[in-house]
């Protein structure tokens, strides 16, 4: 039987579906199958063009979610890989976009099993008719074969006219720019930092901050990535932090909502692939994912250097590794573990014997995974490579870049309606500068992500086997990964 926190963690993702399903104007069911990283991320960008939210559902839990919401007859549709399309803006396009890739596959990889628009479900054959976008010609003779039919249908078809003549969509607000240059002791106040990060770095950070910002008084709360994102979700109606400084950007995307668009003073140093592409997070830090290994318990011969190198027998329970619900570094390493693999169903299948080869030992912390190795509890530990450089002086301490590997940054974003917004905007402007990247990889071996720092004492991102990282992916199925992955634990 599931616990408690299992059920209730189920419960709160039947609310949410419950509630999508209610409240979108469309959406439909998809079985794929064999789809690889690549043609998943082509479809997701497509169908996030066009604001259609898409994720894989469990069958079990959608059931449920579907009957709450009135769309029962969905449940006989309910069976294989599932995923799910909504849209609350134009009802016809998760139709128009999986359909686009279902034709370029025939068929094989993606079909669309069922539908409902307006609370009612379609049959099939009117999904591929609202799929298929007529002419102008026809789309005209439809509006006025519509002018007595529920609003609904007419407005379907004159969002399609206005899509055939190029029609305009509102313009997306430009994130705000940097605050105004002040002197650095005209800054006063308060600033409520949260934080994921190891404490020397953490606390250096923050002392250099302070140093030249001496009337701003920082106050830090630490803890575990999904603890911190957690609090800010609670305290959402009354924020208390302003600034989350750390977490994998994967992590930090599946909470958008709660952060606020910001671009910081050093954007230009700062490559697409390291921030947000609206504002709502920037790399600090990317974090390449290595296996650190304790050299007295493990010859270097017998080292993995893939991701399925994990499930050799000679290592069952003896790897540290951290439930991807505590942690945002463990929940990236199982993703680059799904996304090793040429479809994400074997990805699923290589997870199910890494968990196996773990021997029902998980921790309930990614910090503690490399002094667990270092204290020779464990001959290896999957970590980030920032807390295996610690050990480079220690000779009985090793660490390889596994391949097909990540390098996911730490981001900062900025608290949605916090209370010191101007003194937060000041900390991420900070924590990017130029003096704080190079002492935080001086002092504490962390990668810059800035483009003008060389890091010193690290290899290049090349040297360390990073491959396509599904962004995302990772984000928008973060809870339905997490729960797959400890179903597998939990057998």
């Amino acid at each position: 039987m599931p616990n408690a926190s299992v059920l209730e963690q189920k419960k709160a993702i039947v609310a949410e579906l419950t509630e999508k399903l209610q409240n979108a104007a469309s959406g439909v069911l998809v079985d794929y199958k064999g789809i690889t990283v690549a043609e998943d991320t082509a479809l997701r960008n497509e169908l996030r063009k066009n604001n259609v939210e898409y994720a894989v559902v469990k069958n079990t839990l959608t059931r449920f979610a579907a009957q709450n919401a009135g769309l029962g007859d969905l449940s006989d549709s309910l069976n294989g890989t599932t995923s799910l399309a909504i849209s609350h803006e134009d009802p016809i396009a998760p139709m128009r976009v999986i359909n686009k890739f279902a034709k370029q596959f025939n068929g094989a990889k993606f079909v669309i099993k069922a539908g409902f628009m307006d609370g009612k479900i379609l049959p099939l054959d009117e999904i591929n008719a609202m799929a298929e976008l007529p002419s102008k010609e026809v789309l005209q003779a439809q509006v006025l074969g519509t002018m007595l039919a529920p609003i609904t249908s007419l407005a379907i078809v004159l969002k399609a006219i206005a899509e055939e003549k190029g029609g305009f969509v509102e313009a997306a607000a430009e994130p705000e720019a940097a605050p105004a240059e002040k002197a650095p002791e005209d800054y006063t106040g308060k600033l409520v930092v949260y934080s994921p990060h190891d404490a020397d770095p953490l606390n250096a950070g923050v002392a250099q901050f302070e140093a030249k910002y001496p009337n701003i008084d920082v106050e830090v709360i630490a803890a575990g990535t999904g603890e911190l994102c957690q609090r800010i979700v609670a305290e959402a109606a009354n924020p208390q932090g302003d600034v989350l400084w750390g977490g994998g950007a994967d992590t930090l995307a599946a909470y958008n909502d709660y952060f606020q668009p910001y671009v910081c003073a050093n954007d230009e140093f700062i490559g697409d692939a390291y921030k947000d592409a609206d504002g709502y997070w920037i790399g600090e830090s990317p974090l390449p994912m290595v296996f650190i290994y304790n050299k007295t318990m493990l010859d270097e011969a017998d080292v993995p250097t893939t991701w399925e190198g994990l499930c050799n027998e000679n290592l069952k329970g003896k790897i540290a590794y951290c439930s991807p619900s505590k942690s945002g570094s463990a929940y990236t390493q199982l993703c680059t573990m799904l996304f090793s693999q040429p479809t994400i169903e074997e990805g699923w299948d290589l997870v199910g014997k890494f968990i196996a080869n773990l021997d029902g030992k998980l921790q309930d912390s990614s910090g503690n995974c490399h002094k667990l190795v270092a204290s020779g509890e464990y001959a290896l530990g999957v970590t980030i490579e920032k807390s295996a450089v610690l050990y480079a002086d220690n000779p009985d301490i090793g660490f390889v870049y596994p391949e097909k590997n990540s390098a996911v940054p730490d981001g900062v974003a900025l608290i949605k309606d916090c209370p010191n917004e101007e003194n937060a905007k000041l900390f991420i402007d900070f924590v990017t500068s130029a003096e704080c990247q190079t002492a935080q990889n001086a002092d504490w071996a962390r990668r810059p992500v800035r483009s003008d720092i060389t890091p010193k004492g690290l290899c290049s991102l090349d040297e360390c086997n990073v491959g396509n990282y599904d962004f995302s992916y990772a984000a928008s199925n973060r809870d339905a990964i997490k729960e797959q992955f400890n179903d597998l634990v939990a057998g």
